[in-house]
């Protein structure tokens, strides 16, 4: 190893030693000082006290004691006075105590006012001072060693100054038969004795300051030679800073700072060598980045086609799908035999699971694209969830399994948000229940909570006794494609996306999936979403007629005895019963003993045909045995085991799965219901009713279908030759569009995916020419998304119908756009400039011409002055409200017939019956629905244009 003179450290060691040396020095030159003179002062004052003491044993104060006790000035010249001043002279001379300044040895004694001037007298001196301060009889104020020296101590000053000097006293006292009479007290000067100690400090001192002086200079010059190499490396760092990393430091030296240096230079090494490999990295990083990038967009649009080519195959499915279903609907709504109809209905529900399927794996690509949509409207959850329970009926019933519906209190009447999503989530819960249970039950429970004025939690729970979930599972269950484990696809089938797709759509909803499950033992699936309420739609409380229905239907309190091996069933009917009013027993070996040992009789005994077979003579015998002759029988089986044999030896019958409004429609008659209770007022179902349109009109009307699918083509005119519609095809939007040119239509039927030119691309060119921009467009596709729908509606298409075609809804659109003539004039009466424009656009959409009142009163002018078919009367206004206007118009026989219709925000019965007395035939709800208003024109409009045709 190289050896350096370490130049700079030698002189930092120099430095520092000086630095310690010259303190060093002052400390001790201080401390010396103060020591010796603190050793001089003592040894002074041990000397002194030494000869006061010796003083006063060597005066012989008995044979001199007048001197003390009656001193005058004529003393002096007396034997004994001179005697005393010789042996005081004597013990100056004999310890060196002479001094110019006056008398070094004297007596003191105390004068008879001492006590109040503080004073003492001279008595006699070793010295007659010059100046005349020392005489007998001369006072001086009495200091502490005087003070002391008279109680009887020798004691001794420290060294003090005055203007005459330094000097140290001490004083003893003198005894006269034990008693003190005077002092005796000497002075010595101690100047010169410090002067020699100052010397010896000076001495210090100035050793000191050499030292100091010298560790300065040195200082500066290393502090010169320091710097320089650290400005070298300042520059250095900068130029490094700089990015100049191949600068080195070529200064050598020959102290320590030539180590830094080479250390610099070193770390700048390593520091250029990682910048280049940085350098490097970046370089491949980009190249990489740009690679990468490269393959996102090559990923991106295999995404893009794999989106393209899953619409291309769902339109390709859907399209012979919507076609398969559209027959089936047509076959199943005509009369054929009963097993023809069941084998129907199997490929009915085939063939919507396959639709289904198919939507499960679109939605799967929208959700992992991030373009799930919500179509929010508003929707009737009761019947949702009735016709969610129907659709897994007949798969309950093929696994032996009671399918149960328990909703804890009455929901709102309507909703608002996605319906079909929110079912989608129940149904893909439910369905994945009845699937994996084959005894036992699946039952769905429904509750909400409000969590604020208009947000809703919809909770339901879908517990089953099914196969369960093991731990190992459970951990991927929500993953997509998956199952439990490979046997299960193989046992029950399924594409593994139903709970995937429920825990992202309730997610969606701000919402959850939760589940608890134990394999072997069932298992319990918990979904929240988020809905609304709309502040015209009323929140059921404990208070209200719903509340009451969901408490019981069986007010009069019967009794009820169910058979049926399933307790949840019982449960069910206890919820709705009473739990006090219902029994249950397992099987019909228990009947007898149940009949027997009741202490109230039982009204009604329920057999359950549904998983089980009873003869009914054989329990009609055992209530005859029991007398219980006149108890109701009632029979439960499923809806498509109902023979005429049990229709005619049970009293009534209820079919499974249970609903609270099919178990009241059957039980009707037999209890004792209340008003509140009939099926008109609250249905939980409702009953399709038969569309009744005019067919003379529709005769009338002409439509253009157009559609490239040959299957849907035949769908679409089968349905429009049903109600006498004639129509023309068209088998592209070009075609379409030359057609309307040539011939006058009422209605276009418009598929969206079309060769040659889409339904979109021909629906703006309809409505871009003035001659043909009138005729209604409706667009028929399977695509329903929220962005497809508002797609067609910015080109102007007036709705959208989905496929399949629902017939009922097809019906419906015929009537809505064919069956009514444009020669109604109306009279809408409203303040509102806002309800005024928008109740306007919805009338002129419907075909009808319109005038408009601000009020009543106006309103009753312009009846009188112009013929009407309809008034639209709104019932809150100013001048004249709308009651008292409608009074006013019905008063006159002329105008008793013209319908008056409400238009309020009040729905509750008082109002209504109050329109109903002043003489108002209907009334629409605000705000405005459009299918409510034109349902209401349909009905009063309709039979008169029928009317005017007959």
């Amino acid at each position: 190893m190289k050896r350096h003179i370490y130049i700079s450290f030698a002189a930092q060691i120099s430095i520092i030693s000086i630095c310690l040396i010259t303190i060093t020095a002052l400390y001790f030159g201080y401390q010396s000082y103060h020591s010796e003179a603190a050793r001089k002062e003592k040894s002074l004052a041990n000397e002194l006290i030494s000869i006061v003491k010796t003083a006063s044993t060597q005066l012989n104060v008995n044979a001199h004691e007048e001197i003390f006790f009656d001193p005058d000035e004529g003393l002096e010249g007396e034997a004994e006075f001179h005697d005393i001043r010789a042996i005081l002279g004597n013990i100056r001379d004999i310890n060196s105590l002479e001094h110019d300044n006056g008398s070094p040895v004297y007596t003191l004694r105390q004068p008879f006012d001492f006590e109040e001037t503080g004073h003492v007298e001279f008595v006699v001196m070793s010295d007659v001072n010059s100046k005349g301060l020392f005489y007998t009889g001369a006072r001086l104020k009495a200091e502490p060693i005087h003070i002391r020296a008279f109680s009887g101590e020798s004691s001794v000053t420290g060294v003090y100054s005055d203007s005459e000097g330094d000097w140290i006293s001490a004083a003893a006292p003198l005894f006269l038969d034990g008693e003190v009479v005077g002092i005796i007290q000497a002075d010595r000067t101690v100047g010169f004795y410090f002067e020699e100690l100052l010397v010896l400090r000076n001495q210090y001192f100035f050793i000191g300051a050499i030292c100091l002086l010298t560790g300065i200079v040195f200082s500066l010059l290393f502090a010169v030679y320091a710097t320089r190499p650290l400005k070298v490396l300042l520059s250095a760092s900068k130029k490094f800073g700089d990015g100049e990393y191949g600068y080195r430091i070529t200064d050598r030296r020959i102290d320590d700072f030539d180590e830094v240096f080479l250390g610099f230079n070193e770390m700048a090494l390593n520091v250029q060598t990682e910048h280049e490999e940085n350098v490097q990295i970046n370089d491949e990083r980009r190249q990489l980045n740009e690679k990468l990038s490269y393959s996102l967009e090559e990923i991106e649009k295999a995404l893009a086609v794999k989106n393209e080519f899953l619409a291309n195959m769902s339109h390709e499915i859907r399209t012979p799908m919507n076609s398969i279903m559209g027959f089936t609907q047509i076959l199943m709504d005509s009369k054929l035999p009963a097993k023809q109809h069941a084998l129907l209905q199997r490929v009915d529900g085939s063939s919507r699971n396959l639709m289904r399927i198919v939507s499960q794996i679109l939605d799967l690509s929208k959700i992992e694209a991030g373009k799930m949509e919500l179509d929010e409207a508003e929707y009737d959850l009761n019947k949702e969830l009735i016709e969610l329970i129907m659709m897994n009926a007949e798969a309950a019933k093929e696994n032996n399994i009671n399918l149960l519906l328990f909703v804890n209190k009455p929901l709102p009447i309507m909703l608002f948000g996605d319906g079909m999503r929110t079912s989608q989530i129940i149904l893909n819960l439910l369905s994945n229940g009845v699937k994996f249970t084959h005894s036992g039950y699946v039952s769905l429970t429904v509750d909400w909570t409000m969590l604020n004025s208009e947000d809703i939690e919809l909770s339901f729970v879908i517990q089953d006794t099914g196969i369960g979930v093991s731990e190992s599972a459970s951990k991927r269950i929500f993953e997509p494609f998956t199952q439990a484990d490979a046997s299960i696809s193989k046992s029950y089938g399924g594409t593994g996306l139903g709970l995937t797709i429920a825990r992202n759509i309730s997610t969606l909803m701000a919402g959850e999936v939760v589940f608890d499950s134990e394999d072997g033992s069932g298992a319990k699936f918990t979904a929240t979403v988020v809905q609304r309420v709309l502040k015209n739609v009323p929140i059921p409380d404990e208070n209200s007629a719903a509340f009451a229905r969901y408490q019981s239907i069986n007010p009069t309190n019967q009794r009820y005895l169910l058979v049926d091996e399933c307790l949840e069933v019982g449960r069910q009917l206890a919820t709705w019963l009473g739990k006090e009013n219902v029994d249950q027993v397992t099987s019909v070996d228990l009947l007898e003993s149940s009949l027997k040992n009741t202490r109230k009789p039982f009204d009604y005994i329920i057999l359950d045909y549904f998983l089980a077979e009873y003869d009914i003579k054989l329990v009609k015998w055992l209530l005859g045995q029991c007398d219980h002759e006149g108890v109701q029988l009632v029979a439960m089986t499923a809806i498509d085991n109902v023979s005429e044999a049990l229709v005619k030896e049970a009293n009534y019958l209820i079919t499974k799965p249970l609903i609270l409004d099919d178990v009241v429609r059957s039980l009707n008659g037999t209890a004792d219901l209340p008003r509140y209770c009939t099926i008109d007022e609250y249905p939980a179902i409702q009953l399709k009713e038969e569309v009744s349109i005019s067919t003379t009109l529709l005769k009338r009307k002409h439509v253009l279908l157009v559609e490239d699918n040959p299957d849907n083509e035949l769908l679409a005119t089968m349905l429009l030759d049903e109600y006498g519609v004639s129509y023309s095809v068209a088998r592209d939007g070009k075609e379409a569009v030359e057609i309307l040119r040539e011939s006058e239509f009422d209605l276009v039927l418009m598929d969206l995916q079309m060769p040659v030119m889409d339904g979109i691309s021909a629906t703006e060119i309809i409505k871009s020419e003035k001659e043909i921009c009138h005729v209604p467009v409706v667009a028929m596709t399977a695509n329903t998304t929220p962005s497809d729908q508002k797609k067609c509606m910015d080109v102007g298409m007036e709705e959208v119908l989905s496929k399949p075609v629902d017939k009922d809804y097809f019906v419906g659109l015929l009537d809505r756009y064919l069956s009514t003539e444009s020669s109604g004039h109306l009279l809408l009466v409203d303040d509102d400039a806002s309800n005024q424009m928008l109740v306007g656009l919805l009338l002129e959409k419907y075909g009808v011409s319109y005038d408009v009142a601000n009020n009543g009163s106006l309103a009753v002018d312009m009846v009188k002055g112009q013929r009407y078919d309809m008034v639209l009367m709104d019932m809150t206004m100013p001048v004249m409200d709308g009651l008292t206007a409608t009074k006013l118009i019905k008063e006159n026989t002329q105008f008793s017939a013209l319908p008056v219709v409400a238009m309020t925000g009040f729905s509750d019965k008082a109002r209504r019956q109050e329109c109903v007395n002043a003489g108002m035939v209907d009334y629409v709800g605000k705000p405005i629905k459009t299918e409510l208003l034109y349902a209401v024109l349909d009905r009063y409009l309709r039979s008169s244009s029928d009317n005017s045709v007959s």
